[in-house]
């Protein structure tokens, strides 16, 4: 995981078909800085 955080722009949920389907719109839409994204959720995985 730590090898890859610094590739990550932005994490979405996998979880169902509908959240999938949200998956294809995410590369359009624009999302957060990465290091904004990275930070959030390790703050969240505290």
């Amino acid at each position: 995981m730590k090898a890859i955080l610094p590739h990550v722009d932005d994490f979405h949920p996998v979880h169902n078909l509908e959240s999938l389907a949200g998956l294809t719109e995410a590369p359009g839409r624009p999302g957060p800085r990465r290091e904004e994204g990275v930070t959030r959720w390790l703050e969240t995985m505290r």
